[in-house]
C-alpha cells in the first residue's frame, strides 16, 4: 500500500507534523488570550507558516 502525502488533506510525511501543528496552534491561542485579541483568525484554516508568522507578529513582549 503506497502512501500519498499532501498538505491539502492535512497529512504530513513527517510523523511529528501533527504534534508541531498542535503546538503552534496552542501557542497562538495563548498569544490571543494574553493579548486580548478580539477577532483571531481560524488557526485550523491557516498553514503552519502562517500560524508561525502570527505568533512572531503578536507574541513578542512589549
Amino acid at each position: 500500500m503506497s502512501q500519498h502525502f499532501s498538505a491539502k488533506d492535512g497529512q504530513f510525511p513527517n510523523p511529528l507534523g501533527w504534534q508541531v501543528r498542535t503546538m503552534l496552534i496552542a501557542i497562538a491561542q495563548l498569544v490571543v488570550k494574553g493579548r486580548g485579541i478580539v477577532n483571531p483568525p481560524d488557526f485550523g484554516r491557516l498553514s503552519n507558516d502562517q500560524i508561525y508568522d502570527f505568533i512572531a507578529k503578536f507574541g513578542q513582549a512589549q
